[in-house]
């Protein structure tokens, strides 16, 4: 259907092969963007905001933010890293206050309440498989399908 956010699909055989759909979704954020991360517990959105993290060009360790909550990253775009899974909502831990500045990965995105109203939302979701996990990315609902940048290798098919 013409108009219609696009939604990409990956197989996700190993943790490393994370690193292609992070890739791919990378080279269309941009500063104010949301990725809700959904999926059961252990399903690998840790690891791919890690694979993510990592070619927006973080060098050092990116640990899971479930008891922090909250971890940035000063990458290109810069990233925030938010974990709900222990909190009723985002409410309190100052989200507003990076709203246009940062792109937010934020697992368990049911947990959120108004911090993200207007911005341009994608969603991860991950399932496990018999060998390893599918991914799929659906594009922001209030856009069309992205053209991806230049420098950007296309997507799977």
């Amino acid at each position: 259907m013409p108009g219609s956010p696009r939604r990409e699909l990956w197989s996700v055989p190993d943790p490393e092969a994370m690193e292609e759909p992070a890739r791919w979704l990378l080279g269309r954020l941009r500063p104010g963007d949301w990725v809700l991360l959904e999926g059961e517990l252990g399903v690998g959105k840790t690891t791919f905001c890690r694979a993510l993290i990592r070619l927006a060009g973080w060098q050092g360790p990116v640990r899971s933010p479930s008891f922090n909550l909250v971890q940035s990253f000063p990458t290109r775009p810069p990233i925030v890293h938010v974990d709900l899974y222990r909190v009723p909502s985002e409410a309190g831990l100052g989200l507003e206050d990076l709203a246009q500045e940062a792109v937010f990965l934020v697992e368990w995105p049911d947990r959120l309440s108004e911090a993200h109203s207007g911005a341009r939302r994608w969603t991860v979701h991950l399932e496990f498989q018999a060998q390893g996990r599918s991914l799929a990315i659906q594009e922001p609902e209030d856009e069309g399908p992205s053209e991806p940048p230049a420098e950007s290798e296309s997507a799977p098919s």
